[in-house]
């Protein structure tokens, strides 16, 4: 029977999408790690001087207070009410009340950092003292009062807290931000139907091809026959003048060439948040590595709050991690077999390299996709940054342009373009990776190798448009493959560690979280089987239908093999 719309649950629309006001919330709470202190009260500003354009208007704080309480317009916010229809002045209200929660000692040393020193630029553009002056530590003082307070982080608190009696609204800048953020929400809507269509036009195509009954395959979502050992790994790095520690998983009963994955965690986060895939990869015949990258793990963002580091990455990072995966392949093919019970042999000329986030960028990058300076040097101007958290995190890769080359850097390289690429990796798999401006559409081109990007719906963090639906358009590859999961946040697929310190609230997680680590495990083991273990059977696991199939209602699943750009709407023409 033909697929027909009806098939796949409705379209998503875009009221349905994570409001501006918690992107902006979750991406900010995220970002500065939830953890409890306390601050001193200070002056608090009363009246705003609010401009657009050639107007100007004076405005008491209590106005916006009882906007935001009540939803109510006083005679000066009527104002304000001419540049928003009913709608918007919804999401207005909803923007100047909803509270981030954040603690004020994190939120200081986050602000001292270079990733918030960026941000608070952006907001003084349009919060300024009456003078006109855009004060950085007056803004920055504001942000930090209002996470004290007991009504915590809220856009209101912070211009109520704002040092100065009176404050400089740059309304048109302000209307600008909010209409931007609501822009890319609309887009990322949009986008989102046009992979629903996308699936199910790839579905009728492929009951059309091949209108058989598939065969009954291998079952993918249980763990498999193989028993697995651990052992936890000591490497010397010489880029980092340090060790560094992994943990690998084997298959104690394999015999024969056994190949191997590396898995690279994400920024703030630890090995062990990836040993429920490294598990289940085992029992199904993979041997596991999961890399510690200390300057970018738990301990650096522990760091970063209690006042050792000033950012929550060292911007060597970027090389680096890339370099810790190349260093572990080299000391397993040096040090030969994991254990004296292992019969098989670690085929080390053909890896698989998954990663998540910033991992999912150093994925990408040791497959072949290639540092882009130039394009980093266009995006990175303070003064124009999209509303994208992640561009916080990958202007800062700028700083590597500066660093020697690696022992196997081309001479005659472009110094505008970094490649970090492993001939070694045979199979690269990005989990909600950061890419826009680190790669570009050309850097990201470079991929030598087959290629697999996972994005979700409702990441606040690295927005899943413009990091990962618009670039796996532009990728030029026949080999490519892209799974959406619609519900799932930037934290979805992350395992329990059980050493965590911080309980994030469930709306962080996403919808069925289980759901979506189960999705990972059996996606990236059917592209494993078929590009590591050469297995044919493995491309029907990676069907659109067969996605369908493995998807469950609370949580839809979209695969897709081919999207290009034209096949995505045309992005909102909303500018500042």
């Amino acid at each position: 029977m033909a697929l027909t719309p009806r098939s796949l649950p409705a379209p998503p629309l875009a009221r349905n999408l994570c409001p501006p006001s918690r992107l902006v919330g979750a991406a900010l709470a995220i970002s500065l790690g939830w953890l409890g202190a306390i601050a001193a009260p200070g002056r608090a500003a009363e009246r705003i001087y609010a401009t657009y354009g050639p107007l100007g208007m004076s405005l008491a704080i209590e106005s916006l207070e009882n906007f935001a309480a009540t939803g109510e317009l006083d005679t000066a916010m009527r104002f304000y009410a001419r540049f928003f229809d009913g709608d918007r002045l919804g999401r207005l209200r909803n923007l100047l009340r909803d509270r981030v929660e954040v603690s004020p000692l994190a939120l200081s040393r986050f602000l001292s950092s270079p990733q918030g020193e960026i941000l608070v630029r952006q907001l003084a553009r349009s919060i300024r003292t009456r003078s006109g002056a855009g004060s950085l530590p007056a803004l920055r003082a504001a942000l930090v009062l209002a996470a004290a307070s007991p009504e915590g982080l809220t856009l209101l608190n912070a211009l109520k807290f704002y040092p100065t009696p009176t404050i400089q609204l740059d309304l048109n800048g302000t209307v600008g931000i909010f209409r931007e953020i609501e822009a890319a929400v609309v887009d990322q809507a949009l986008a989102l139907d046009a992979i629903v269509a996308a699936a199910i036009a790839e579905q009728q195509a492929e009951q059309t091809t091949d209108p058989t009954p598939p065969q009954p395959l291998p079952p993918l979502t249980i763990l498999g026959p193989n028993a697995w050992r651990t052992r936890t790994l000591s490497v010397y790095a010489p880029h980092r003048q340090a060790p560094i520690f992994a943990d690998l998983y084997w298959p104690a009963e394999a015999t024969g060439r056994v190949p191997v994955v590396l898995i690279s965690h994400g920024l703030g986060s630890e090995r062990a948040t990836f040993a429920y895939l490294a598990r289940h990869l085992a029992s199904h015949g993979f041997a596991v590595v999961l890399p510690e990258h200390p300057g970018s793990n738990q301990t650096r963002l522990s760091d970063l709050l209690d006042g050792r580091a000033n950012e929550v990455a060292d911007p060597l990072e970027f090389v680096h991690r890339p370099r810790d995966l190349s260093i572990l392949l080299d000391e397993l093919a040096a040090s030969g077999i994991p254990d004296r019970t292992f019969r098989g042999q670690l085929d080390l000329g053909h890896v698989g390299v998954i990663g998540q986030s910033f991992g999912g960028y150093t994925a990408l990058a040791i497959a072949g996709a290639t540092l882009n300076f130039g394009q980093l040097e266009r995006d990175c101007r303070p003064d124009t940054l999209p509303p994208n958290p992640s561009l916080l995190l990958q202007c800062r890769a700028l700083v590597a342009r500066n660093l020697p080359q690696p022992p196997n850097a081309n001479a005659d390289a472009n110094p505008d373009r970094l490649s970090l690429r492993d001939k070694r990796v045979a199979i690269a798999i990005a989990v909600n990776p950061i890419t826009s401006s680190l790669f570009g559409t050309s850097g990201l081109n470079d991929l030598a190798v087959p290629s697999a990007i996972i994005a979700s719906s409702e990441d606040a963090i690295a927005p899943m448009l413009p990091e990962q639906i618009q670039p796996f358009a532009r990728l030029d590859r026949p080999d490519k493959y892209l799974l959406v999961a619609l519900g799932s946040t930037h934290l979805s697929f992350l395992g329990s560690t059980g050493n965590e310190t911080i309980q994030l609230p469930a709306d962080l997680l996403g919808t069925r979280p289980d759901l979506a680590r189960t999705y990972l495990s059996a996606y990236s083991l059917a592209l494993l089987r078929r590009y590591l273990n050469d297995d044919p059977r493995a491309i029907a696991h990676l069907t659109s239908t067969a996605i369908a199939r493995l998807a469950r209602p609370e949580l839809p699943l979209y695969g897709l093999r081919r999207l290009s750009a034209i096949d995505l709407p045309k992005p909102q023409q909303l500018t500042r």
